[in-house]
């Protein structure tokens, strides 16, 4: 079984030892539900209360620093969300996207380069998304004509700064020349098209399996 270890940091945006009690209850059970699943031993996890870390259409958010350790943040002072909705149904989405990538960090690792992370970042949102139906992550939603035109834009890129790429822009949107989430949401459509062609592949493997393995099984071109 997966052994949890949850620290919290002290900050001006401190909680109360209510809320860390829901919080300890919400991480514990989703936890040790991707330990099962990934084979995931032990893992460090970390809440961080600061309202300008989480993402404003959740009131939360994560990041993974290690193969053993995350990074969970949360706002407990959010006007959208109250904290129990926080704790209770976003925040799950959270614990399975990172504790992906803690898993993928133990195998093939993250990547360095734009399309590693963009399939590193896709098979956590689709391992999100099919584990934690209760929300649909924003950077997993697109239509056809949405993902077209992305499509068109990562084509188009320069591939000699592959190695080089800037996070922020091709993720998050950062300095407005690409879209918000576009980064997570080719790697969302690259990863759903491989579990429609190949179900038969366990999340184990998929979560291990190298980014080019990944891109050639979903058929797509990039």
């Amino acid at each position: 079984m997966i052994k949890i270890f949850i620290n919290y940091v002290k900050s001006k945006t401190d909680i109360s030892k209510e809320e860390k009690s829901l919080l300890n209850k919400t991480i514990k059970k989703h936890a040790l539900v991707v330990g099962k699943l990934l084979g995931i031993p032990y893992l460090t996890i970390t809440v961080y209360p600061d309202p300008l870390k989480v993402i404003p259409e959740t009131g939360d958010g994560g990041y993974t620093i290690t193969d053993e350790w995350i990074c969970i943040y949360v706002d407990p002072k959010n006007k959208k969300f109250s904290f129990k909705d926080i704790a209770e149904k976003n925040l799950p989405g959270a614990i399975f996207h990172e504790m992906n990538h803690v898993a993928r960090f133990r195998s093939v690792g993250y990547g360095d380069t734009l399309l590693e992370a963009i399939v590193s970042e896709g098979i956590a949102s689709v391992f999100e998304k099919e584990q934690w139906k209760t929300i649909v992550p924003p950077w997993t939603k697109f239509d056809e004509k949405e993902i077209a035109n992305l499509l068109k834009i990562i084509r188009k890129r320069d591939k000699k700064k592959d190695k080089g790429y800037i996070h922020a822009e091709w993720f998050f949107g950062r300095g407005g020349k690409l879209p918000r989430w576009m980064g997570y949401k080719v790697g969302t459509y690259i990863v759903e098209l491989v579990r429609k062609n190949f179900p038969e592949i366990s999340w184990q493997k998929l979560t291990k399996m190298k980014a080019g393995e990944v891109i050639k099984k979903s058929g797509i071109k990039i």
